[in-house]
Protein backbone atom coordinates (compact mmCIF):
# COMPACT_ATOMS: atom_id res chain seq x y z
CA UNK A 1 0.00 0.00 0.00
CA UNK A 2 2.77 2.43 1.08
CA UNK A 3 4.75 1.85 -1.99
CA UNK A 4 1.53 2.15 -4.15
CA UNK A 5 0.76 5.14 -2.81
CA UNK A 6 4.07 6.42 -2.67
CA UNK A 7 4.64 5.92 -6.91
CA UNK A 8 1.06 7.22 -7.67
CA UNK A 9 1.11 10.34 -5.46
CA UNK A 10 4.50 10.96 -7.18
CA UNK A 11 3.23 10.85 -10.47
CA UNK A 12 -0.06 12.82 -10.12
CA UNK A 13 2.03 15.60 -7.94
CA UNK A 14 3.41 16.38 -11.44
CA UNK A 15 0.05 17.19 -13.02
CA UNK A 16 -2.25 18.07 -9.69
CA UNK A 17 0.27 20.99 -8.83
CA UNK A 18 0.26 22.89 -11.85
CA UNK A 19 -3.32 22.71 -12.03
CA UNK A 20 -3.68 23.78 -9.33
CA UNK A 21 -1.19 27.19 -9.26
CA UNK A 22 -3.00 27.67 -12.53
CA UNK A 23 -6.66 27.84 -10.64
CA UNK A 24 -5.55 29.57 -7.47
CA UNK A 25 -3.10 32.45 -9.64
CA UNK A 26 -4.91 32.38 -12.86
CA UNK A 27 -3.57 34.29 -15.33
CA UNK A 28 -1.73 37.05 -12.91
CA UNK A 29 0.98 34.40 -11.71
CA UNK A 30 4.12 34.52 -13.20
CA UNK A 31 5.01 30.76 -12.53
CA UNK A 32 5.31 28.93 -16.12
CA UNK A 33 3.40 25.54 -15.86
CA UNK A 34 5.01 23.84 -18.53
CA UNK A 35 8.31 24.87 -17.19
CA UNK A 36 6.93 23.08 -13.66
CA UNK A 37 6.23 19.85 -15.76
CA UNK A 38 9.25 19.70 -17.34
CA UNK A 39 10.84 20.08 -14.41
CA UNK A 40 9.37 17.60 -11.76
CA UNK A 41 9.31 14.85 -14.74
CA UNK A 42 13.08 15.30 -14.74
CA UNK A 43 13.36 15.40 -10.97
CA UNK A 44 10.62 12.68 -9.95
CA UNK A 45 9.73 10.94 -13.29
CA UNK A 46 13.33 10.67 -14.35
CA UNK A 47 15.07 8.87 -11.61
CA UNK A 48 11.66 6.10 -11.44
CA UNK A 49 12.33 5.34 -15.08
CA UNK A 50 15.98 4.69 -14.65
CA UNK A 51 15.52 1.95 -12.11
CA UNK A 52 12.96 0.20 -13.94
CA UNK A 53 14.81 0.57 -16.62
CA UNK A 54 18.18 -0.96 -14.67
CA UNK A 55 15.77 -4.04 -13.64
CA UNK A 56 15.10 -4.67 -17.36
CA UNK A 57 18.77 -4.32 -18.36
CA UNK A 58 20.22 -6.22 -14.85
CA UNK A 59 17.82 -8.65 -13.80
CA UNK A 60 20.38 -9.94 -11.42
CA UNK A 61 20.40 -6.85 -9.68
CA UNK A 62 16.99 -7.86 -8.04
CA UNK A 63 18.65 -10.70 -5.39
CA UNK A 64 21.66 -8.22 -5.05
CA UNK A 65 18.92 -5.63 -3.72
CA UNK A 66 17.11 -7.78 -2.08
CA UNK A 67 19.97 -8.85 -0.06
CA UNK A 68 21.19 -5.71 0.99
CA UNK A 69 17.88 -3.99 1.73
CA UNK A 70 18.66 -2.61 4.75
CA UNK A 71 21.84 -1.50 3.91
CA UNK A 72 19.76 0.95 0.76
CA UNK A 73 17.01 1.37 3.88
CA UNK A 74 19.84 3.53 5.73
CA UNK A 75 21.78 4.82 2.59
CA UNK A 76 17.67 6.04 1.27
CA UNK A 77 17.53 8.04 5.37
CA UNK A 78 21.04 9.32 5.24
CA UNK A 79 20.20 11.17 1.77
CA UNK A 80 16.93 12.11 2.98
CA UNK A 81 18.57 13.86 5.98
CA UNK A 82 21.13 14.91 3.69
CA UNK A 83 18.28 16.66 1.73
CA UNK A 84 16.29 17.93 4.72
CA UNK A 85 19.84 19.16 6.10
CA UNK A 86 20.76 21.33 2.98
CA UNK A 87 17.41 22.77 2.94
CA UNK A 88 17.90 24.12 6.02
CA UNK A 89 20.97 25.32 6.14
CA UNK A 90 20.37 27.13 2.45
CA UNK A 91 17.03 28.30 3.83
CA UNK A 92 18.74 30.31 7.02
CA UNK A 93 21.73 31.34 4.96
CA UNK A 94 19.56 33.12 2.58
CA UNK A 95 17.78 34.56 5.41
CA UNK A 96 14.43 33.75 6.76
CA UNK A 97 12.09 37.27 7.21
CA UNK A 98 10.19 35.73 10.24
CA UNK A 99 10.09 36.31 13.79
CA UNK A 100 10.32 33.71 16.00
CA UNK A 101 7.15 33.62 17.26
CA UNK A 102 5.50 33.45 14.03
CA UNK A 103 6.92 29.93 13.82
CA UNK A 104 5.22 29.35 16.65
CA UNK A 105 2.25 30.77 15.14
CA UNK A 106 2.77 28.48 11.96
CA UNK A 107 3.55 25.08 14.14
CA UNK A 108 0.39 25.83 16.19
CA UNK A 109 -1.96 25.89 12.95
CA UNK A 110 -0.01 22.81 11.73
CA UNK A 111 -0.57 20.59 14.49
CA UNK A 112 -4.43 20.56 14.87
CA UNK A 113 -4.39 20.08 11.22
CA UNK A 114 -2.55 17.39 11.00
CA UNK A 115 -4.41 15.96 13.66
CA UNK A 116 -7.81 16.69 12.18
CA UNK A 117 -6.43 14.85 8.57
CA UNK A 118 -5.71 12.09 10.90
CA UNK A 119 -8.88 11.43 12.78
CA UNK A 120 -11.01 12.16 9.01
CA UNK A 121 -8.65 9.61 7.05
CA UNK A 122 -9.12 7.31 10.12
CA UNK A 123 -13.22 7.80 10.78
CA UNK A 124 -13.43 7.75 6.36
CA UNK A 125 -11.16 4.23 6.15
CA UNK A 126 -13.62 2.48 8.53
CA UNK A 127 -16.56 3.06 6.60
CA UNK A 128 -18.05 -0.68 6.61
CA UNK A 129 -18.88 -0.52 2.73
CA UNK A 130 -15.04 -0.14 2.42
CA UNK A 131 -14.08 -3.65 3.60
CA UNK A 132 -11.20 -2.44 5.12
CA UNK A 133 -8.97 -4.58 8.09
CA UNK A 134 -7.69 -3.03 10.77
CA UNK A 135 -4.48 -3.23 9.17
CA UNK A 136 -5.85 -1.86 6.16
CA UNK A 137 -7.17 0.91 8.12
CA UNK A 138 -3.30 2.09 9.75
CA UNK A 139 -2.09 1.98 6.25
CA UNK A 140 -4.37 4.44 5.13
CA UNK A 141 -4.15 6.47 7.98
CA UNK A 142 -0.29 6.49 7.79
CA UNK A 143 -0.09 7.07 4.24
CA UNK A 144 -2.59 9.39 3.59
CA UNK A 145 -1.26 11.64 5.46
CA UNK A 146 2.54 11.20 5.86
CA UNK A 147 4.26 13.87 3.45
CA UNK A 148 8.15 13.63 2.77
CA UNK A 149 10.45 16.32 2.01
CA UNK A 150 12.07 14.27 -0.74
CA UNK A 151 9.23 15.52 -3.12
CA UNK A 152 8.42 18.63 -1.10
CA UNK A 153 11.48 20.37 -2.01
CA UNK A 154 11.84 19.55 -5.81
CA UNK A 155 8.01 21.21 -5.99
CA UNK A 156 9.33 23.94 -4.31
CA UNK A 157 12.88 24.28 -6.39
CA UNK A 158 10.37 23.57 -9.32
CA UNK A 159 7.88 26.16 -9.12
CA UNK A 160 10.09 28.73 -7.28
CA UNK A 161 13.81 28.44 -8.32
CA UNK A 162 14.40 31.85 -9.17
CA UNK A 163 12.48 33.17 -6.37
CA UNK A 164 14.21 35.36 -3.43
CA UNK A 165 11.71 33.78 -1.19
CA UNK A 166 12.27 30.06 -1.71
CA UNK A 167 13.76 29.95 2.12
CA UNK A 168 10.50 31.29 3.66
CA UNK A 169 8.19 28.76 1.23
CA UNK A 170 10.48 25.84 2.29
CA UNK A 171 9.74 26.56 5.93
CA UNK A 172 6.19 25.00 6.57
CA UNK A 173 7.46 21.63 4.85
CA UNK A 174 10.00 21.65 6.87
CA UNK A 175 8.10 22.00 9.79
CA UNK A 176 5.61 19.57 8.77
CA UNK A 177 7.95 16.59 8.13
CA UNK A 178 9.84 16.67 11.12
CA UNK A 179 6.25 17.04 13.22
CA UNK A 180 4.28 14.50 11.71
CA UNK A 181 6.93 11.70 12.60
CA UNK A 182 6.90 12.81 16.57
CA UNK A 183 3.27 12.59 16.19
CA UNK A 184 3.10 9.31 14.25
CA UNK A 185 5.55 8.00 16.54
CA UNK A 186 3.28 8.79 19.29
CA UNK A 187 -0.11 6.72 17.66
CA UNK A 188 2.40 3.52 16.36
CA UNK A 189 2.19 2.09 19.61
CA UNK A 190 -1.51 2.15 20.29
CA UNK A 191 -2.12 1.89 16.46
CA UNK A 192 -0.30 -1.44 16.73
CA UNK A 193 -2.63 -2.96 19.70
CA UNK A 194 -5.67 -2.31 18.01
CA UNK A 195 -4.45 -3.40 14.43
CA UNK A 196 -3.80 -6.66 16.13
CA UNK A 197 -6.66 -6.70 18.82
CA UNK A 198 -4.05 -6.91 21.48
CA UNK A 199 -5.19 -6.00 25.15
CA UNK A 200 -8.87 -5.68 23.91
CA UNK A 201 -11.63 -8.00 25.43
CA UNK A 202 -13.45 -10.20 23.05
CA UNK A 203 -16.81 -8.56 23.48
CA UNK A 204 -15.11 -5.61 22.32
CA UNK A 205 -15.01 -6.86 18.52
CA UNK A 206 -18.30 -9.16 19.04
CA UNK A 207 -20.21 -6.04 17.20
CA UNK A 208 -17.70 -5.32 14.65
CA UNK A 209 -18.11 -5.84 11.12
CA UNK A 210 -16.05 -8.44 9.48
CA UNK A 211 -14.31 -5.56 7.57
CA UNK A 212 -13.28 -3.99 10.91
CA UNK A 213 -11.53 -7.37 11.74
CA UNK A 214 -8.47 -8.81 11.02
CA UNK A 215 -10.14 -11.93 9.71
CA UNK A 216 -7.29 -14.43 8.73
CA UNK A 217 -7.42 -15.94 5.19
CA UNK A 218 -7.21 -19.78 3.88
CA UNK A 219 -8.08 -22.74 6.28
CA UNK A 220 -8.89 -20.68 9.21
CA UNK A 221 -10.96 -18.07 7.68
CA UNK A 222 -13.04 -21.09 6.82
CA UNK A 223 -13.23 -22.41 10.53
CA UNK A 224 -13.89 -18.82 11.91
CA UNK A 225 -17.25 -18.70 9.49
CA UNK A 226 -18.59 -21.58 10.46
CA UNK A 227 -18.18 -20.56 14.13
CA UNK A 228 -19.67 -17.60 13.79
CA UNK A 229 -22.94 -19.10 11.87
CA UNK A 230 -23.09 -21.72 14.84
CA UNK A 231 -22.86 -18.42 17.32
CA UNK A 232 -25.88 -17.01 15.01
CA UNK A 233 -27.72 -20.39 14.92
Amino acid sequence: ASVFNATVSNFLGIFLTPALLLLLLGQSGSVSIVNIIYKLAARVVAPVAFGQFLRWLLPSIIPWVSRNGKALKRLSEILLLFIVWATFSETFYQGVDAKPEEFGILLAMLIPLHCFYLLFCFTTARISCLGYTRPDIVAVLFCSTQKTVALGIPLISAMYEDSDSIGILSVPLLIYHPMQLVIGSLLVGKLSQWATGKGEKPEDTENETPGEQDIPEGPVSMAWGEAKATQEA
